[in-house]
């Protein structure tokens, strides 16, 4: 993973994570999950700007074609999921400190 994000940086895109979970939608006590739209839009102004777009989720593995679903769903573009934490140049998670500026 780590070697993928280095080529993807060195051809000049930025790589930018959204945490899925709290970031990108919101989990109700019901478990379904809302889209959070302006953080959505947030991520389509990235991806139209010519950055490479990793979603990530402390899930397990066995909810990668659940998280895939809702992805489609709500009409999240993409270009990785994954099922870690792993680092980036911008990260967008509830949990995580920064960047405020930026947050919606």
């Amino acid at each position: 993973f780590r070697k993928k994000m280095h080529s993807i940086r060195s051809g000049g895109r930025k790589v930018i994570a959204f945490d899925y979970h709290g970031t990108l939608v919101d989990v109700m006590s019901d478990k379904n999950v809302y889209p959070r739209i302006e953080m959505i839009n947030k991520l389509i102004q990235y991806m139209n700007s010519g950055a490479y777009i990793v979603i990530y989720t402390a899930a397990p593995e066995s909810d990668r074609e659940k998280i895939t679903s809702e992805l489609r769903q709500f009409n999240i573009p993409y270009d990785m999921l994954e099922m870690d934490k792993p680092e980036f140049d911008i990260m967008y998670d509830n949990r995580f400190v920064g960047p405020y500026q930026d947050w919606v």
